[in-house]
């Protein structure tokens, strides 16, 4: 596996606390833990460090948004990129054959992803896109 590397990653200007704050570290293992004591039987079954690799692996891969709550979605850059990138693989297929969907179709398909996606968004979207 090939990955490009971010000349920035280990810039040496950076404070430990400026890092911690660019990359949200703290956001995350904070999410990490507290995801894994609401879910403590299912996944202290696998391991501990199983449970911290596939978390972390499923942050940097992106799909770490899928189920969630809006509130975790819109809480980083990096969350809200990977749900407009799940959400075109998910749904990149509908309207191709310039089919238009109501706007209450589009917010049925973000609650299927997110269920608490709120509705005035897409409403509000929708009504810029009309002006």
């Amino acid at each position: 596996m090939c990955t490009k590397m971010n000349p920035d990653r280990f810039n040496p200007t950076l404070s430990v606390d400026e890092y911690l704050a660019e990359t949200n570290v703290l956001f995350y293992l904070n999410d990490a833990v507290t995801q894994l004591l609401e879910h403590k039987e299912e996944y202290t079954q696998f391991g501990i460090v199983r449970y911290f690799a596939e978390y972390f692996s499923s942050v940097k891969n992106g799909n770490h948004v899928l189920f969630r709550e809006f509130g975790y979605i819109k809480a980083t850059a990096h969350n809200r990129a990977s749900f407009i990138r799940v959400l075109w693989r998910c749904f990149r297929q509908i309207g191709k054959n310039g089919d238009l969907l109501a706007m209450l179709e589009y917010s049925s398909l973000l609650q299927l992803l997110c269920p608490d996606f709120p509705v005035e968004m897409v409403q509000h979207a929708a009504r810029s896109d009309l002006a």
